[in-house]
């Protein structure tokens, strides 16, 4: 596809458009509601290493969010999820340095299918999951259990992301 087949010239509208397709009439006739629950949470590279100690969160700077999805600047290593449903979390780090961090909902204990690590310095990690939140204004944070160094920018090379976390609403809950 090229970007003349888009349907906007703006490319993040396209993109949400696509990440938030309406779904088809149900069998009454009624066009749903669109539910578009999604984020795309990032930290850009500085002049400098950025370290992050064990026990410590993952800080973020810019977000584009939608729907239930939010981030305050001011409170950079929280994403907060306001509907409650079934979430898909990807996340990269550009890391310099063996790590291990974990997806951590409202601080709770960590769970293995929720952790991973990189095995040697100048590593990316990247994480995906599927997570169940039951309660609306749950945090998700990205969880230090092993010291994490994130990249700089380099002599000559463009500023880029060094951290970022995709996050879309899949499914709601069925109790």
């Amino acid at each position: 596809m090229n970007c003349s087949n888009f349907p906007s010239k703006n490319y993040l509208d396209w993109c949400m458009n696509l990440l938030c397709k309406q779904p088809d009439e149900n069998g009454n006739g009624e066009v749903p509601q669109i539910s578009c629950d999604v984020g795309y949470i990032y930290r850009l590279e500085g002049n400098d290493f950025v370290i992050f100690d064990e026990g410590e969160n993952i800080e973020f700077q810019n977000a584009i969010v939608r729907g239930g999805i939010g981030f305050n600047p001011n409170s950079p290593a929280d994403i907060t999820i306001n509907t409650p449903g079934v979430y898909k979390v990807t996340f990269y780090l550009n890391c310099q340095s063996r790590s291990i961090v974990a997806i951590q909902l409202n601080s709770q204990t960590v769970l293995p299918q929720h952790t991973y690590k990189n095995n040697a310095a100048s590593q990316f990690i990247y994480g995906q999951a599927l997570i169940e939140v039951t309660n609306p204004n749950t945090t998700l944070t990205i969880h230090v259990l092993k010291d994490v160094t994130l990249d700089k920018t380099q002599q000559n090379e463009p500023q880029s992301v060094n951290a970022s976390v995709l996050i879309k609403r899949v499914c709601a809950l069925n109790h």
